[in-house]
């Protein structure tokens, strides 16, 4: 061995002799440290719980749960042993909100859920939306805990607001269930035979029995949409409560019947009733039920899938998409390519008639990506997505812009556009309302919409 190869043998062992000694400082130190985080976050717990039901005096073993955002839950009592209610733990990611992690009481009657405080264990916003979601959110809904307050989440922190609202949905799902994860892909695979995935469900507000909606798709990339499966709750004139799924697909004029799905039921027992009308799913089936009452709630539900299908209300299709422009339509014509576009890429014409002769007028598709901005101290740059539709009218010389619609937007905090850029100008679409960018509260997205219709309103200007 000659002198060179001895100084590498000795530095290779000195090397090995400092990261064994590392190592045995950061096992030592995990060591030391390890009961230290487990205590602290049993305290953070214990405040959790605290904060959640005042009067906790103890709690049950964690049950683990395999829900998609809850995790486990636990049962609270007070020193007398009553329960005050089931708290729930859980963690959600939305938009720019990533691993928010809270806990949820909710108590009362399964069928009817009593939703209790929140208490965050882990906030998962940054940049001034971990405080906003907090002061503007979670506060107020704490001060009174209700549905309203928990679908608030339009604050200015949306996206970490959507991330606890996750959660507690879901929890809330649990409770109903007695704590069983309702399968939701099963259920939706039973309403659309062809489904594969479908995306988290959506808050529908102002309906009689309808509370949420899926879009549902046939394949795991989601290009294909099969259409909306519509969730509702409603209690018969006897007492009976229900808890239901049904779809819609096919044009809005004539929208399909598809089956349904009885997610819970206090009431006698309606599988007959249920495989029958699945069997061939009409509006016939839906007469005559053995329990005459649920049979009449079912059917009132099932009519206002229908309903909220033909005004666009989680109709994700072209034909859906366009109800938001003009929402007298009835039918649309095959989208055709505009060439040359840079922003706008498609058209279609827009019939107030199931057989396409009386015009509305013409909707263009478009997208683009706006300047960089940074929309809050220490967020880097950011760049808002947006992919819109719009409607013209009018001729060549004398073109009439109509309602705007945004199909997906990723602005501000993954949330969407913020101030009342978009509502301003459907309440009066002209160029001048599409000019009006500065002062909005979303000026790089208010200008890339700008540049979107200006595109579709050349277009359409040039007779194309």
């Amino acid at each position: 061995m000659n002198d060179s190869q001895k100084k590498y043998l000795k530095a290779g062992g000195i090397l090995c002799a400092i990261g064994a000694v590392s190592a045995l400082l950061i096992t030592g130190t995990n060591v030391l440290t390890a009961p230290i985080i487990a205590a602290n976050n049993k305290a953070k717990e214990a405040a959790a719980y605290q904060a959640i039901y005042t009067a906790t005096a103890s709690v049950s073993d964690a049950v683990t749960v395999s829900g998609k955002y809850v995790s486990s839950y636990v049962v609270a009592s007070d020193t007398s042993g009553t329960v005050l209610g089931t708290i729930y733990t859980g963690t959600a990611s939305y938009g720019q909100t990533v691993n928010m992690k809270i806990m949820v009481g909710i108590s009362g009657a399964k069928a009817k859920p009593v939703l209790g405080k929140v208490s965050i264990l882990n906030n998962g916003a940054t940049g001034g939306f971990d405080t906003t979601v907090v002061s503007a959110y979670v506060n107020p809904y704490n001060n009174d805990p209700s549905d309203t307050t928990l679908a608030a989440v339009k604050c200015g922190a949306t996206a970490a607001a959507t991330s606890i609202k996750l959660i507690v949905d879901e929890a809330k799902d649990l409770y109903s269930s007695g704590g069983a994860v309702e399968d939701i892909g099963s259920e939706l695979k039973t309403i659309f035979t062809s489904e594969a995935s479908y995306d988290d469900p959506k808050d529908i507000s102002g309906a009689t029995y309808a509370k949420k909606y899926y879009s549902v798709y046939s394949d795991a990339e989601k290009t294909t949409y099969l259409g909306p499966a519509y969730r509702f709750e409603g209690t018969t004139s006897d007492g009976t409560s229900i808890t239901m799924m049904t779809g819609v697909n096919g044009s809005v004029a004539s929208p399909e019947y598809l089956p349904m799905v009885i997610v819970s039921n206090s009431g006698a027992d309606i599988t007959a009733d249920v495989s029958a009308y699945n069997a061939a799913p009409s509006a016939d089936k839906l007469t005559n039920w053995s329990v005459a009452t649920t049979g009449t709630l079912v059917k009132a539900m099932v009519d206002e899938a229908r309903s909220l299908y033909s005004t666009g209300t989680g109709n994700n299709s072209l034909e859906g998409y366009s109800l938001h422009v003009y929402s007298a339509l009835k039918s649309i014509g095959p989208a055709t390519t505009v060439e040359g576009g840079k922003l706008v890429d498609t058209r279609w014409a827009a019939y107030s008639d199931q057989a396409g002769s009386v015009s509305l007028g013409t909707i263009y598709h478009g997208s683009g990506t706006s300047e960089g901005f940074t929309p809050y101290d220490g967020a880097g740059t950011h760049y808002s997505h947006i992919t819109l539709i719009v409607g013209i009218s009018g001729t060549t010389d004398a073109p009439v812009l109509g309602k705007m619609y945004l199909i997906s937007d990723d602005s501000f905090d993954g949330s969407g556009i913020e101030g009342n850029y978009v509502t301003n100008y459907n309440t009066n679409p002209s160029e001048t309302t599409l000019g009006q960018t500065t002062s909005t509260g979303a000026t790089y997205s208010a200008n890339l919409i700008k540049s979107i219709v200006s595109e579709a309103l050349a277009d359409f200007k040039g007779g194309k």
